[in-house]
């Protein structure tokens, strides 16, 4: 399902939010996946049958509150540095809970 969301204002961008399904993505430039071991194994190559772009790294975080840390958090940004990633890059989470907490979280201090 497909549902529009129009602001309706000159400085704001439309935009769908999709439920259910996803729309495949072209970016031009570099995009890292964070996962947990689950989701990965499960649903990983779905996702990447639907992304094109330059570069895709997936970047693979423990499940669970245990692994909700500062160490997590080193661990991602260390990747994102080795794979040379800037303000262009692209994060995505794929996942739930901690992956989506410490994605943003690491998105925010990169």
């Amino acid at each position: 399902m497909r549902i529009p969301i129009d602001f309706s204002l000159p400085q704001s961008q439309n935009y769908t939010v999709y439920v259910d399904e996803f729309a495949p993505l072209e970016y031009k430039g570099k995009v890292a996946i964070v996962t947990d071991e689950n989701v990965k194994k499960l649903h990983l190559p779905w996702l990447l049958e639907r992304i094109k772009a330059d570069e895709v790294d997936v970047i693979t975080i423990g499940q669970g509150e245990i692994n909700k840390n500062l160490k997590t958090i080193e661990y991602i940004l260390d990747k994102l540095f080795k794979y040379k990633f800037d303000r262009s890059s692209m994060l995505i989470a794929f996942g739930g809970g901690i992956v989506g907490d410490m994605t943003g979280f690491a998105a925010a201090v990169f």
